[in-house]
């Protein structure tokens, strides 16, 4: 960077002879002016504002590239990550692996500036682009779960029941977390669980209550996380507690991930949604469950298909016993999700099926018609069928391109919908597509007296004409519809 400090120097009035070369400044230091490149320094805290060694950062210029040199900068005892010999220009800290025993935070940092000039040797850069405090937090993990009971048909928390965390793999009891305690609601809340695989056991029983050993449903601490992470709620205990499976697939029996449902306690006759439940989302390969449910009645509803499929508006209906000698898990089978297919017969006036007319589908999205890449161009076969298969939800139109060999290009187009969700989808029928032979150019004009001209209306009389292509395109678009 340019260095705008100022060199002083004195040239004498006055010299005997060839004046010699001043090379000092007036207190007697050398005539010089040193360059210097900018440095960084952003500190990595836990939320406690204590320093964190060990985690590891690279440095990206303003377009989101890596700067050659900066992959590998790591948090010192004190919480530093320097950065030096750094060009003027605009940079960002990412984390790349977080420091032992944390959550990676995959939060945007804020850029900061390394300016093109500086009197003197620059002070290090350790505010961003907001002047705010270069600072990055790692967090480490919380899960909850209640401990209730059911008396007289009433769910109540119960307090001062002991329990510890283990790891879900090795069985091993977690350093620092061999005994929680319930508080009033029943709460037991583990705090700064690094990242793993885990479950809630119990060691001693809330007082006049038979202890419970089954060790709860594992749940999982990410190894990272946008930002503060969300608490993870593993359910209530209540001696035993249900389990539900489900497996989510496409028509061909492929797992299907990204489906979100939500269970419905049938207990109340309007429905309520289970809290912790609103969103249970299918993994990659299929399986969506639910652990932690109390005994009653349940009702399993997709409220979100995968990407690109119509919702299964079907529920599913299931029970937790209230008694059972083991965790009582329900396997509720396949949910199948759909996605949109249609098919059209391409006919002539009498009925004749023709082949070769070649169509485009297109999807209409607020007034705007998009060609839909994978029909671009579909011809109807030898019994007349145009089919599309495997479309989304949303609205389209059937338009032809080319119409059969001697017969006129039609200017209708077939809308039709693929809904958003369904019971039961089946395959879309459409009416039949007409075209009409074409007709010669040239047209003879008949006297205004000759018996036939109603006959040549469609020629002479455009208005006539125009008013049955419409009458004609509404009777499909209403068939279709």
């Amino acid at each position: 960077m340019v260095n705008t400090s100022l060199v002083h120097f004195v040239i004498d009035a006055t010299a005997i002879g060839k004046p010699e070369m001043v090379t000092t400044q007036p207190d007697g230091k050398p005539i010089e002016l040193e360059n210097y490149k900018g440095q960084a320094e952003l500190t990595k805290v836990n939320v406690q504002a204590k320093p964190i060694p060990g985690a590891i950062f690279e440095l990206i210029d303003k377009d989101g590239n890596p700067v050659a040199g900066y992959d590998h900068l790591v948090s010192g005892n004190n919480g530093k990550v320097k950065a030096t010999d750094l060009k003027p220009g605009t940079y960002r800290f990412v984390e790349k692996e977080a420091a032992t025993g944390y959550l990676l935070n995959s939060e945007t940092l804020p850029s900061f500036e390394i300016p093109d000039q500086a009197e003197g040797e620059p002070k290090v850069v350790d505010e961003d682009v907001n002047s705010e405090k270069l600072t990055a937090v790692n967090y480490k993990g919380i899960a909850k779960l209640q401990k209730i009971s059911s008396v007289n048909g009433k769910e109540i928390g119960l307090a001062n029941a002991h329990f510890k965390i283990i790891d879900a793999t090795s069985g091993d009891t977690v350093r620092g977390f061999e005994d929680i305690n319930s508080d009033a609601q029943g709460m037991v809340t583990a705090d700064g669980l690094s990242p793993g695989k885990y479950q809630f056991v119990e060691i001693y029983a809330a007082p006049g209550y038979i202890l419970n050993p089954t060790p709860s449903e594992s749940f999982i601490i990410p190894e990272s996380f946008e930002g503060k992470p969300t608490t993870v709620n593993v359910g209530k205990f209540i001696n035993f507690k249900g389990t539900i499976h489900l497996e989510k697939v496409d028509e061909k029996n492929h797992p299907l991930a990204g489906a979100i449902f939500q269970i419905i306690d049938m207990s109340d006759k309007r429905g309520k949604v289970v809290s912790g439940y609103e969103k249970l989302v299918s993994e990659s390969n299929g399986t969506v469950s639910a652990t932690g449910l109390a005994p009653g009645e349940y009702q399993l509803c997709e409220i979100k298909a995968p990407q690109g499929y119509i919702i299964n508006s079907n529920t599913i209906s299931f029970k937790i016993a209230s008694q059972s000698v083991k965790q009582p898990t329900i396997d509720l089978g396949h949910f199948v999700n759909k996605k949109g297919s249609v098919t059209m017969r391409k006919v002539s006036e009498n009925g004749k099926v023709l082949p070769g007319a070649v169509f485009q589908l297109k999807r209409t999205n607020n007034g705007e018609s998009i060609v839909f890449e994978k029909y671009k161009k579909v011809t109807s076969q030898r019994d007349g069928i145009v089919s599309a298969r495997a479309l989304p939800p949303g609205n389209y139109e059937w338009v032809e391109i080319n119409a059969p060999k001697g017969y006129a290009l039609s200017k209708i187009s077939v809308k039709f919908t693929i809904p958003n969700e369904s019971k039961n989808y089946k395959t879309q029928k459409l009416n039949d597509f007409i075209n009409k032979k074409s007709k010669s150019s040239k047209a003879i004009l008949p006297r205004t007296s000759d018996s036939n001209m109603n006959n040549n209306l469609p020629v002479i009389g455009g208005f006539y004409y125009l008013s049955v292509h419409y009458s004609y395109q509404r009777d499909i678009l209403n068939n279709v519809n």
